[in-house]
């Protein structure tokens, strides 16, 4: 009984301590079209977590990667039913965050959850809103905004769904037909990057045409297997197929992080959280291939 005990406290402060680690994850995505290197930090669903005093090892982190801009894809602050969620907190986030970057911000299903509250915690979700803005922080919620780097102009696109297609336990049908209602498909000759929270959908997210999306929601499976991945999914989706990583389908690319938070389960088990860098590159030429 005593080894039991013994075993069982060295779990929970094993896993206490790597709920606190954070890492950098980079991946290279090359893409035709693509005229000028860029490079994006990618924070999703961080669920008001603090890394170091003030988040200062967070933001060291992500300015450290020289980002030409950050991107958001949702689910900054948690917001559960019982209690308003702390939008202050969020705001101190992207007040340093805008002094590192360009903020490209788009809706996860609990910034959703708390824009379409009535009474005080909407009011204070406007005033958050009003806020961010006038720091300059980009909005793409079923919306785009433009990024440009040495004259070569990339789309941000913010695709946010309905919150029936987060209940736990379904995966309903997502016709193309939705996804086009609430965002065009890409222009002929545009680059675009699309943030989408969920991940689940990625098949229909490829009627837009994006070149990448970017996603999070899962928080990487939440207990990974080596080798295998992610048991179930915080939306109740057994071995979910887009948990965490990078795929590559009909010429777009995905790339689904693990989040740099939880919440409600608090569980991590080799699934570190981390935050992205994600460098867009042309194409290589047979050339630079042979070399």
């Amino acid at each position: 009984m005593l080894l039991i005990l013994f075993l069982l406290a060295l779990a929970i402060l094993w896993q206490w301590l790597e709920l606190k680690q954070l890492r950098l994850t980079t991946y290279a995505v090359r893409k035709s079209g693509v005229q000028v290197p860029l490079s994006f930090a990618v924070l999703g669903d961080l669920h008001d977590f603090t890394y170091g005093k003030d988040n200062s090892r967070l933001f060291r982190m992500i300015k450290e990667t020289s980002p030409d801009a950050i991107l958001i894809p949702g689910d900054l602050m948690t917001s559960f039913y019982h209690k308003p969620a702390n939008l202050e907190k969020g705001l101190f986030v992207l007040e340093n965050l805008v002094q590192i970057a360009p903020v490209y911000y788009s809706y996860g299903n609990h910034e959703s959850r708390i824009a379409r509250r009535d009474g005080e915690e909407g009011k204070a979700y406007e005033a958050f809103y009003e806020k961010a803005c006038a720091l300059g922080v980009h909005f793409v919620n079923n919306t785009a905004a433009f990024f440009e780097k040495d004259g070569f102009r990339v789309e941000i696109a913010g695709l946010t769904i309905g919150r029936e297609y987060f209940a736990r336990g379904k995966k309903l049908t997502m016709e193309e037909s939705y996804v086009k209602s609430l965002l065009p498909v890409k222009k002929e000759g545009d680059f675009r990057i699309l943030l989408a929270h969920n991940p689940m959908y990625f098949p229909a997210y490829r009627c837009l045409r994006s070149d990448i999306v970017l996603s999070g929601h899962n928080h990487g499976g939440l207990v990974r297997i080596p080798g295998i991945g992610s048991i179930v999914s915080p939306q109740l989706e057994l071995f979910p197929k887009y948990d965490a990583g990078r795929f590559d389908e009909e010429g777009q690319t995905l790339l689904v992080t693990r989040g740099a938070g939880t919440h409600t389960y608090h569980i991590r088990i080799f699934n570190r959280a981390e935050v992205l860098l994600v460098k867009v590159l042309p194409e290589e030429t047979e050339h630079e291939h042979a070399i």
